[in-house]
């Protein structure tokens, strides 16, 4: 008999892990290592999978059937929430596929540098892209070393880019042409960082931590997370920080669970409810909490404290897989980032108009 292909599990695989596969899920399209099927088989959201054990999983995915099973599917999830009574609406697609790109796109994060002027963190093709969403122009690629999995504004001529794999963070220079121009190395797997009033925040796996960093590399102070963090945070993949900088806000897809802690790394408060994948997670300059919740296909408005969430977006707005995003208050745009595995999905950025104003953190 011949033997079966090796393969890996995609969601780890997204995350910078070569997990081996144990399962298959058949609805979503995707290898799954034993954590991830535990996982998946408990959530609210996918327990009704179908999921096949590593006898019986195929060797390779089927996107298309998944695909179309998966749009049954978020539709019976998205009549589960209440929409809010903000009204939001679907402005047009930017296409992000660059001529030269060898694969889709895999959109991990995103930031703006300008009113008009976004950039992407294309770990699908290491790339840095500079995109004129105004005029719908890709202006600008930088070819990276290594996958990038985090991207945050330094300055409106200067991004920091998160390249986990070979544990440093790049400075780059947006300005015309765009170019490294140092970079900062860490002691340890980082997976997410933010940069706010002049201090960089990154958050670190393996003995789970965060820093607060120079943007010359000093450590300004290392945060070490209390029993009670550390009990539910095992991969603190995306971070996020208030405007006050009294509190952090982590999201971890391994566990399903997005907490707030402050800066001496103690519990503040958790989101309790059913969460499936939770991804990007955005602060607003006035303290909204909003977050991708890539496997229900929703952006959540959330309180301050996590204690209530809100579907600002879903699949009736034609939102699948959100995986990153970010907030154009000027214009009161989202761009939301989709982590499909289909071409016609994953090489877009949705533009969502919000035509009430953000006037506070409450919902």
């Amino acid at each position: 008999m011949p033997r079966k292909q090796v393969q890996t599990c995609d969601p780890c695989k997204t995350a910078g892990e070569e997990i081996e596969a144990t399962g298959y899920c058949e609805n979503c399209g995707e290898y799954l290592c034993s954590s991830c099927f535990r996982s998946h088989s408990r959530s609210k959201a996918t327990k009704h999978h179908n999921l096949m054990d590593k006898d019986n999983m195929p060797e390779e995915s089927n996107s298309a059937i998944a695909s179309s099973i998966a749009k049954i599917d978020i539709h019976k999830e998205g009549a589960r929430y209440q929409k809010s009574k903000d009204e939001y609406s679907y402005v047009r697609d930017i296409n992000v596929k660059a001529a030269g790109d060898a694969k889709c796109c895999f959109i991990v994060a995103m930031t703006l540098v300008s009113n008009h002027e976004l950039v992407l963190a294309d770990n699908g093709n290491k790339l840095l892209k500079l995109v004129d969403i105004e005029r719908n122009v890709m202006k600008a690629i930088l070819n990276l070393e290594s996958e990038p999995y985090g991207l945050t504004t330094v300055s409106k001529d200067e991004v920091a880019v998160l390249l986990s794999n070979i544990y440093a963070i790049q400075i780059v220079t947006i300005s015309g042409t765009i170019s490294v121009q140092r970079n900062i190395k860490l002691m340890g797997q980082c997976l997410g960082i933010c940069y706010i009033n002049g201090k960089l925040y990154a958050s670190l796996q393996n003995c789970v931590h965060f820093q607060i960093l120079q943007l010359s590399g000093a450590v300004d102070k290392t945060i070490k997370p209390d029993a009670e963090v550390l009990k539910h945070c095992t991969f603190p993949d995306y971070i996020a920080v208030s405007p006050d900088e009294s509190v952090i806000y982590v999201s971890d897809w391994k566990t399903n669970k997005v907490m707030c802690i402050n800066m001496d790394g103690n519990m503040i408060s958790m989101y309790q409810n059913e969460l499936a994948m939770p991804r990007d997670i955005v602060i607003s300059p006035l303290g909204s909490v909003y977050l991708c919740n890539r496997d229900q296909h929703v952006i959540f408005k959330m309180t301050p404290d996590l204690s209530g969430a809100t579907v600002l977006l879903g699949p009736g707005d034609g939102l699948f897989a959100p995986q990153s995003m970010c907030c154009n208050t000027a214009k009161q745009h989202f761009y939301i980032s989709s982590g499909s595995n289909t071409a016609e999905k994953c090489n877009q950025i949705k533009v969502f108009k919000w035509h009430k104003p953000d006037t506070d953190a409450s919902m």
